[in-house]
């Protein structure tokens, strides 16, 4: 009998070995293996084309929006297609809306019986009904004008609410700690778009505003910012027509880890806790 048990507890922990296992290797898979990215495009006279892709796991999935004529998205798994937005869908039969045939000759009885009741009613009771009629019709323009009223108030009291909240938040933001919170999370998120910096950058444009004094306007803030840039964006003016053309290729990946890092790092930075109490105890 212990023997049994023993045999039955092995098994289980050998279970719960493997599907730990299992775990963890997804966990290695998802952190560390990185998602590659690339796009191109090219645009002239004849053709306007435009196509990124996005793959994970050496293509296990992958999404890719392309634009040809329109634009496109499908996403895989292996070499099955999960998703495509260009699938045709078959059109939905709409039931036909069942018309209601309104009984005009009751409604024509009532109306004759309206009329003569009207008739045979005295000249007193006339009065009193125009007297009935006079005084809702003043209850009535109360109403409207308590209503206006209320909402008048109502308008005031947001906007007043409004003022106050701007002004509470605008001293968290004034507040040191704050200041250095943000200073900590641009910092941060300059890391990760250093990190989703793309690896390979190519570009060939021909460009033009149509009019000479922009386009060298244009042409100047391209000088200032062409040295970051890399010598493989090549950039052409032309002074004489207005116009776009060239061709473009983006490549480049980023880890999961590395963006899980920096997020773990501002949340760890006691000053944003510290802010968020504050909002949480506003008046």
């Amino acid at each position: 009998m212990l023997a049994v048990l023993l045999k039955i507890l092995s098994i289980i922990g050998i279970a719960l070995l493997v599907l730990l296992g299992i775990v963890l290797v997804l966990l290695v898979l998802v952190l560390f293996v990185p998602v590659t990215y690339r796009a191109c495009g090219r645009k002239n006279t004849e053709v306007m084309a435009c196509n990124a892709q996005v793959r994970w796991l050496f293509g296990f999935l992958r999404g890719v929006a392309e634009y040809k004529e329109r634009f496109g998205i499908r996403a895989k798994i292996l070499c099955f297609t999960i998703y495509d937005s260009q699938r045709k869908q078959e059109p939905r039969q709409l039931k036909p809306k069942r018309t209601k045939i309104k009984q005009t000759e009751s409604s024509g009885e009532e109306k004759i019986t309206e009329v003569e009741k009207r008739e045979e009613e005295t000249p007193s009771q006339a009065d009193d009904a125009r007297e009935e009629a006079l005084s809702g019709n003043s209850s009535r323009d109360l109403s409207k004008l308590e209503k206006i009223r209320y909402t008048i108030h109502s308008i005031y009291d947001k906007i007043r609410d409004i003022s106050e909240d701007i002004g509470y938040y605008k001293s968290i933001l004034d507040d040191r700690d704050t200041r250095k919170l943000l200073d900590h999370v641009f910092f941060r998120l300059g890391k990760v778009l250093k990190a989703l910096k793309p690896g390979k950058c190519k570009a060939d444009i021909l460009f033009g505003t149509g009019s000479p004094d922009t386009t060298g306007y244009v042409f100047g803030a391209y000088g200032m910012v062409s040295p970051h840039l890399g010598e493989e964006i090549v950039v052409t003016p032309d002074f004489t027509q207005a116009i776009l053309e060239g061709e473009f290729e983006i490549a480049g990946r980023v880890m999961v880890f590395t963006i899980l890092v920096q997020a773990i790092k501002i949340l760890l930075d006691r000053r944003l806790w510290m802010v968020l109490d504050k909002i949480k105890q506003k008046p």
